[in-house]
């Protein structure tokens, strides 16, 4: 490490009160994404001015400003984006050297009906913990990369090539803020996503598909004992969750050549998941009687290189089959329907130069070698890829219980991966 960057490295040091105070301020301010709604306006206006302050230039915009986006095949439409405004700060450089974007989240997963010991926009410090909602799916990262951002330019560092930073609405909907900085034209030679990775470096993410699977009565109301036992939709979904769990045992067979070699150490990659189940009317006076429909969310995973033809291909096979086999299910077949938009897969080179940058960086950093593992969840990554040709590694902090209860990030893990970001912007983009 040369002197340049270990002035660097000593300036972030010295910033560590400050990148924790830019994470508990971003957390305190709810910016819950309640699918067609959300509220990130207050925070992305308060991230905007700190931004400025750092003396950054910035591009602040909506979704909807970007002209095409609603005829766009990935965009999502009926989601009201007033008051919902991207952030885009710019380190510019010096020449023509590689550029680079570091692209976050602001919006955060709803906090309820969850039960918290801490509260969610609180921020609470204990020990190694800074707990609250988004704290590390992805406030912290993002503090990070504005923390190194700021640090390369207090200590007067030029860089040759750009760096842009992304702060984007909507992730945890639909990806259109992610979408709208590639249709405005933020291109770059390597774009980095903070999601919480517990500082493992990953070129690849999973993908995902989401689908509601429902059983119907043909009648609005039976009264209990008037038709016959299997008419009562529960013990159909019954039925379904009895091939779901069969599904992912099937799934978990896979020969361990067949694995994808960057989740080889990952316990269940192709997880199925039924993240909500419900039966008839949830409130009284509808609770009486067979319930009119019984229905569950189920999300499910691939490995990169999947397809969702192929996907949809091995899982239909499988529950027509197991429908043939099931008297109830065959009488009454489920219906199934898509919940979102696949989440395509991605994956780049494991040897690109973006991936060694970072290895590089984090061993100066950490003392350590880094593990290069796939992302064991979906995210905005593909986007980049698809629509931008950008490659994409995801890389962020640890911590715990993100989209759940009592989410924390390390604050270690926030410092190191402040540096890390330095570090990699210094020497990807190069300095003079």
């Amino acid at each position: 490490m040369n002197r340049i960057e270990q002035f660097v490295l000593d300036t972030i040091d010295e910033s560590r009160p400050a990148l924790i105070d830019l994470t508990r301020e971003l957390v305190r301010i709810p910016t819950e994404n309640k699918q067609t709604i959300g509220g990130e306006k207050e925070c992305q206006l308060l991230l905007a001015n700190r931004l400025k302050e750092f003396g950054f230039p910035l591009d602040v915009f909506t979704p909807l400003d970007v002209e095409g986006i609603e005829n766009h095949p990935r965009f999502v439409p009926g989601r009201d984006y007033e008051n919902r405004p991207n952030v885009v700060a710019i380190l510019k450089g010096s020449g023509r050297g590689k550029s680079l974007i570091i692209s976050g989240h602001i919006d955060v997963c709803a906090k309820e009906p969850l039960l918290w010991n801490h509260d969610p926009f609180g921020a609470d410090i204990e020990n190694d913990r800074l707990y609250g909602r988004g704290s590390l799916d992805m406030k912290g990262g993002l503090a990070a990369a504005v923390m190194a951002l700021k640090a390369i330019s207090a200590v007067g560092v030029e860089l040759v090539g750009n760096v842009y930073l992304e702060s984007v609405v909507d992730e945890e909907g639909s990806g259109s803020g992610s979408l709208s900085c590639i249709l405005r034209g933020y291109k770059a030679d390597a774009v980095i996503i903070p999601e919480p990775t517990s500082m493992t470096i990953c070129p690849a993410s999973m993908g995902e598909k989401y689908m509601r699977i429902a059983i119907h009565t043909e009648n609005r109301k039976q009264y209990i004992g008037s038709g016959p036992k299997d008419i009562n939709p529960v013990y159909g979904i019954a039925k379904v969750i009895d091939a779901l769990y069969t599904f992912e045992e099937e799934r978990g067979k896979i020969e361990p050549e067949n694995i994808h070699p960057l989740y080889r150490n990952m316990a269940n990659p192709l997880a199925v998941t039924i993240e909500q189940l419900k039966a008839g009317d949830v409130g009284v006076p509808g609770a009486f009687g067979i319930p009119v429909d019984a229905w569950l969310l189920a999300s499910m995973r691939v490995f990169p290189g999947t397809t969702e033809e192929e996907f949809e291909r091995e899982f239909y096979s499988f529950l027509n089959s197991a429908i043939e086999k099931e008297p109830v299910l065959k009488r009454n077949p489920p219906i199934i329907a898509n919940e979102a938009r696949f989440l395509h897969p991605h994956q780049i080179d494991p040897n690109h130069p973006i991936m060694k940058m970072l290895s590089d960086s984090f061993m100066k950093v950490c003392k350590q070698r880094p593990k290069i593992e796939g992302a064991p969840f979906a995210c905005d990554g593909f986007l980049f890829e698809k629509y931008g040709q950008m490659p994409v590694v995801i890389f962020g902090p640890g911590g715990e219980n993100a989209h759940a209860a009592n989410e924390y990030v390390r604050i270690q893990d926030l410092c190191d991966l402040t540096k890390i970001f330095a570090l990699t912007m210094m020497n990807w983009c190069r300095y003079r």
